[in-house]
């Protein structure tokens, strides 16, 4: 299993620290950005697209984005991580972890996210969604998964 004061650590600063890199200024022209990155592309299908498919068109530009956005968010959960690369160990992991009010939160993101399935009272029964199995393989393709990022011993 992977070390536990590593992890510890990790989900301590994942949920406690200022992230200093970006501050508040910089965080809002980047969405910003996103947005009309987001308007010029609904404003060019809407242009160029009859009135029958323009509505699912922009439909499915909102939901890209918003994929990205959730990508984003729950990239570096190391829930994620488990479940998509360690499966077969997430007994042993929910076990040593169930107790910590981090892997609780980070546990609680997924489900707000829908990118985990089952019941949050039974860690047994979660799973990936589809959403969390495509997002995880992205990620995993782009190295960016905790697993790939925190490279550690799995038993």
């Amino acid at each position: 299993m992977q070390e536990d004061t590593f992890y510890s650590k990790y989900l301590e600063r994942r949920y406690t620290e200022i992230k200093p890199t970006k501050n508040v200024k910089e965080a809002l022209e980047e969405a910003k950005k996103e947005t009309a990155v987001t308007a010029e592309l609904i404003t060019k299908e809407l242009i160029n697209t009859s009135d029958n498919n323009a509505k699912e068109k922009v439909e499915l530009i909102l939901k890209e984005r918003e994929i990205k956005r959730i990508e984003k968010r729950i990239g570096e959960s190391r829930v994620l991580s488990q479940l998509y690369m360690y499966n077969d160990k997430w007994e042993t992991f929910y076990e040593k972890w169930k107790e910590n009010n981090d892997f609780k939160q980070d546990l609680e993101e997924l489900f707000f996210y829908k990118a985990i399935d089952g019941d949050i009272t039974k860690l047994s029964s979660i799973k990936l969604s589809e959403l969390g199995s495509k997002l995880a393989s992205q990620l995993s393709k782009e190295n960016k998964l905790w697993n790939q990022t925190h490279p550690r011993i799995i038993d």
